[in-house]
């Protein structure tokens, strides 16, 4: 996405919108405040007049005898009303991912891809496109350019080697309906869809795992064992319901040729 991209402007306003007015407020109610003291007949310099301010908006108030006007009540009232909303914003701003991710897990159901190489971000990008946020996106490199701006856009990213138990625990692993490995290695993709049959055994519920290979080899070797597998399962190869994992396995250059022959053979 571009940076001058509409989706990604709307984004940063979205987010930033809360803590704007939350500035904008506070000094309202400090000024508030200031003046209140002021026309009470407070005694003291411009800096006693503000400490009576802060003190006043974190709960306090100066002892004596002081005229109570509007703008001192105005500002009272603002400054705990302010408090609550502050500290529900900033919760939602340092624990919104997380509870996403949470909520995500918890509903079960979704899409976990791992990679955000070319072809990991179109899967992204057409999930994106389509209105479905029920994804999540696990990412070695946390320091990846496209990170940030596919948050932006609503995108669940967790970083860290996929092929990590933990990770993919984080995941969901056990409660998804499907797995897109496109890390840009075939071994390592290989190894994920090997590590998630381990994980879902035993899950009576289906999952798919979706691996890219692109050594012809590798990807007849990968196909024979999850065959011999099943059949050792007591299971057939056309029988999806021994097994808690269906392995599909594909090739985009290879899928890419076959696209072109068709159309210009």
């Amino acid at each position: 996405m571009k940076i001058g991209d509409p989706r990604r402007i709307h984004s940063f306003f979205y987010r930033t919108q809360f803590w704007l007015l939350l500035i904008f407020l506070w000094i309202i109610t400090l000024s508030a405040g200031f003046v209140g003291f002021q026309q009470s007949g407070l005694e003291g310099d411009s800096a006693d007049l503000w400490y009576s301010t802060v003190k006043l908006v974190s709960g306090g108030y100066p002892s004596g005898s002081l005229e109570e006007t509007p703008l001192l009540n105005l500002s009272r009232f603002l400054s705990y009303f302010l408090m609550f909303a502050t500290i529900l914003v900033a919760i939602q701003t340092f624990f919104y991912e997380g509870t996403r991710r949470w909520w995500c897990v918890y509903r079960g159901g979704h899409t976990i891809i791992c990679g955000m190489g070319s072809v990991g971000q179109r899967y992204i990008r057409s999930y994106l496109d389509a209105g479905d946020r029920l994804f999540i996106v696990i990412e070695a490199n946390p320091q990846h350019h496209a990170i940030r701006p596919l948050q932006e856009e609503g995108a669940l990213i967790l970083t860290g080697d996929a092929t990590d138990h933990r990770i993919l625990e984080r995941a969901g692993v056990r409660r998804a309906e499907n797995l897109i490995a496109v890390t840009g290695s075939d071994t390592q993709n290989a190894l994920i869809a090997s590590i998630c049959d381990t994980m879902r055994e035993g899950n009576p519920e289906g999952f798919i795992c979706n691996v890219h290979i692109v050594n012809p080899l590798l990807c007849n070797l990968l196909q024979a064992r999850w065959y011999r597998k099943r059949l050792h399962q007591g299971g057939s190869t056309e029988d999806s319901g021994t097994s808690a994992v269906k392995l599909e396995a594909f090739n985009i250059f290879q899928l890419a040729g076959m696209l072109i022959l068709e159309d210009y053979p």
